[in-house]
C-alpha cells in the first residue's frame, strides 16, 4: 500500500494548488507514454533506481 490514501489526497492537492507544497523535486524520473514499460521497471525497482516518483508525459 502507498503512503498517500484517498483521505489525504484532497489536502495534498490543496497544498500544491496553494503553492505550499512544491512537488517538482519529487519527480525523479520522467518518461514518455511510449516508454511505459521502462517507467514501470524503474518504479518496480525504486530502491535500486533511487526513484521517488516516476512521471509519464504524453507526447504533444
Amino acid at each position: 500500500m502507498g503512503l498517500v490514501d484517498g483521505v489525504s489526497a484532497p489536502t495534498l492537492i490543496d497544498l500544491v494548488e496553494a503553492g505550499v507544497l512544491d512537488v517538482k523535486p519529487m519527480g525523479t524520473h520522467v518518461f514518455s507514454l511510449n516508454e511505459m514499460e521502462k517507467a514501470y521497471d524503474v518504479f518496480a525497482n525504486a530502491g535500486k533506481n533511487k526513484a521517488l516518483k516516476v512521471i509519464l508525459k504524453r507526447e504533444e
